[in-house]
């Protein structure tokens, strides 16, 4: 899975990349030139619908809200898929800094 892609002002594009069968979410960046880096590994929040990341001019934010995903049975459509509310659910925001470097830095999670 994958959200709508972040677009820098230098042309540089953010998304993340959602791996079921571990439960990781993968935050990326590909610069203007096209070379790709994984920014950071999320392991620690369920797999979850999530349509859209947002930035700041500092940080990337993954917001894993409430749409778990049931990844147990393979299901006709994504709809289909969505875990039954948990009211006692937190939501995770996960932040990492967007600045340009080559390396992975670790995430902060907030949780409201």
């Amino acid at each position: 899975m994958v959200s709508d892609t972040l677009r820098d002002r230098d042309g540089t594009l953010y998304n993340y990349v959602a791996d079921g069968s571990s439960n990781k979410y993968s935050v990326i960046k590909i610069d203007s030139n096209g070379v790709g880096s994984v920014l950071a590994n999320i392991t620690d929040a369920p797999l979850a619908y999530i349509h859209s990341m947002f930035s700041t001019e500092h940080y990337v934010i993954l917001i894993v809200w409430q749409a778990d995903i049931d990844t147990s049975q393979q299901q006709p459509n994504l709809a289909d898929s969505f875990k039954p509310w948990n009211a006692t659910r937190e939501t995770l925001f996960c932040m990492t800094i967007s600045f340009k470097f080559s390396y992975s830095f670790p995430v902060n999670r907030l949780i409201i």
